[in-house]
């Protein structure tokens, strides 16, 4: 039967950790407006349990952390367990702070169970619930399934379906696989976004290694799995991954879910009495609250400005609070898989495209610009530099001399593709990046035969240098778009990326400036853009970001990646503003380009 525990809550730890990154009022109102969503397997939960304080009084704790929760196994035939539970949580809340609704009761024989929803009315409005249809029994308990719509309008998914599921430990395989035609029914009748999580019973003895090869939902490249195999989501001395993160959305469209790694929190280091900590030992069943999962909505922490804090010790305070923060957010995911995530953090790399505006021979001999150049290249791993315009082919080759100076050694090597363009003012592309942490394995130019680009790209295939990395090899495309055909060329790029993928293997990023936005491209013509509509990319820079460093305010600059594997390790992209890091004044950031680099982390 099933295991008898606490079951974890689910999905993803969604974080930007850009360590002493200073970040703008408009990054604060995304944060602050995030949202905790969570699915909890209770564990028979009725009116037994309820009536039980000890056990009640850590539940309210749990459960008032998040602003959406799914409650698996609900099994009261009474049907007044889990609205107490809800009333009494509103209680402890001081005051109608939850509202709640529940599914039917599913399931083959007498011991029915149902799920619960529970959300903050100030946070969220339910758009449409339903129950989904099982003509053929496939599933032991059919999911229930409900689409949100938030109250605000600051975050970045302004609407998505939530379908918190427990599946079958006997048919898990079966079950899991058929979960792809729900998620695919649901992103049909009401849109895309879509959060898959709960107990899926997804590891140990209920699904073998073996079996993933036929697991459609893994295998999928339209959905993404953030729970790793390793991570232990039991209270028990078992050590299985049962509750999944898996598919908590479709890639589908503009991706707005910036994802970092998901992991367990330990709900011992949260701040519970003593009483809270407790065991309840009957009928050789044991109680202990130990970790949870959870999925955070928007854009994340990076140290932000502490005007409003006054006083030097409190400053420091705040500074010393804000530190350890972030260093727990980073190792969250870490505490209880020997610290592979920590691992995996420390071999990251962070890959950016940067059109630098007309790179030539004048801007290249302006000391101002050029210091700040060299600064926002030796934050990066690996940079594709876009716009170089130079017969000469002196001024690219000059600046990474002076990088290479700047960081006191060779640490640097580069190369660029060829001069392009059907009119006199060509340009080419340039590749950097640190020779210790990666090699260049082949160059091709892109081949067009049709004259389908102004500028068709350089593609390089890249293998990183250590065996730490979850993604040891990919190819990295950068690109610059021409604005009065913006929408052509990007349909060119999915060829562009299949052949790249035929030729040198999976896992593509493709990045720069694509001219995505604004009047180059409306909002009426993403209808028609295939690199956007076809589900085998995803889309990390969202369309509510600005890559320009002018009044404009429009997502020129895009990161696109395709491959299953890369999507799974990859996060945090956004803009790099410089002159808000470097302090500038707003006339040397405009001298350095009009746009700001885009940048991501790779795993």
């Amino acid at each position: 039967m099933f295991e008898t525990t606490f079951h974890l809550l689910i999905g993803i730890l969604t974080l930007t950790l850009a360590t002493g990154n200073e970040c703008s009022r408009d990054d604060d109102e995304v944060w602050n407006s995030k949202l905790l969503v969570s699915t909890f397997n209770i564990q028979v939960l009725g009116k037994s349990k309820v009536s039980k304080p000890e056990v009640t009084e850590i539940l309210y704790k749990i459960l008032n952390r998040y602003d959406l929760v799914g409650v698996l196994e609900i099994r009261d035939s009474s049907e007044t367990a889990f609205p107490g539970l809800v009333q009494n949580l509103n209680d402890h809340a001081g005051g109608h702070v939850f509202e709640y609704f529940t599914g039917r009761r599913n399931g083959r024989t007498s011991s029915k169970e149902q799920t619960g929803f529970i959300y903050r009315k100030e946070k969220l409005d339910v758009v449409v619930v339903y129950e989904r249809d099982d003509p053929y029994d496939v599933l032991e308990r059919e999911p229930t399934i409900a689409r949100f719509r938030r109250v605000d309008s600051k975050g970045s998914v302004r609407e998505f379906t939530f379908i918190p599921v427990h599946i079958k430990p006997d048919d898990a395989l079966a079950e899991i696989n058929n979960l792809v035609d729900v998620c695919e029914e649901a992103e049909r009748l009401h849109g895309e976004n879509i959060i898959l999580a709960g107990d899926m019973n997804a590891d140990c003895s209920y699904l073998r290694k073996s079996e993933w090869a036929d697991c459609k939902l893994r295998n999928n490249p339209k959905y993404l799995w953030m729970i790793t195999d390793q991570e232990d989501t039991t209270t028990k001395s078992t050590d299985c991954a049962y509750d999944s993160g898996s598919q908590p959305f479709s890639p589908r469209g503009p991706v707005k879910f910036q994802k970092m790694c998901g992991g367990p929190v330990d709900f011992q280091k949260l701040k519970l009495s003593q009483n809270d900590r407790i065991e309840r030992k009957s009928n050789h069943q044991r109680l202990l609250l130990r970790k949870n999962l959870s999925i955070r909505f928007g854009i994340a922490l990076s140290r932000c400005s502490i005007s409003s804090v006054v006083g030097i010790m409190a400053a420091k305070v705040f500074w010393a609070i804000t530190v350890a923060l972030i260093i727990w957010l980073k190792l969250v995911a870490c505490e209880d898989n020997d610290g592979e995530c920590g691992m995996q953090w420390k071999s990251k790399l962070v890959i950016s495209a940067f059109n630098i505006q007309v790179f030539g021979k004048s801007k290249v001999k302006k000391a101002k610009v050029t210091d700040v150049l060299l600064e926002i290249l030796d934050r990066y791993d690996l940079i594709g530099v876009l716009e170089i315009r130079d017969s000469s082919q002196t001024a690219f080759p000059r600046l990474m001399r002076q990088l290479n100076q700047y960081t006191g050694g060779e640490d640097y090597g580069y190369f660029t593709g060829r001069r392009k363009g059907r009119t006199t003012s060509k340009e080419q592309t340039g590749f950097v990046y640190r020779k210790d942490k990666l090699q260049l394995l082949t160059v091709y130019e892109s081949n067009d035969t049709n004259d389908e680009f102004e500028r068709e790209p350089t593609v390089a295939r890249f293998r990183r240098i250590d065996s730490k990395g979850a993604v040891r090899e990919f190819t990295f495309i950068p690109v610059h778009i021409k604005p009065d055909d913006v929408l052509a060329e990007m349909n060119s790029l999915v060829k562009v990326c299949e052949e790249a993928e035929r030729l040198l293997g999976e896992n593509i990023i493709l990045a720069g400036d694509m001219n995505a936005d604004c009047s180059y491209m409306r909002k009426a013509e993403w209808k028609d853009c295939k690199l956007r509509q076809d589900p085998r990319f995803l889309w990390m820079i969202p369309d509510d970001y600005d890559t320009t460093t002018k009044k404009t305010d429009c997502a020129y600059d895009r990161i696109v990646l395709k491959g299953s594997h890369i999507m799974r390790n990859s996060c945090c992209a956004k803009p790099f503003n410089y002159g808000r890091k470097y302090h500038l004044d707003k006339d040397i950031v405009e001298k350095v380009s009009d746009h700001y680099p885009v940048q991501f982390y790779l795993f």
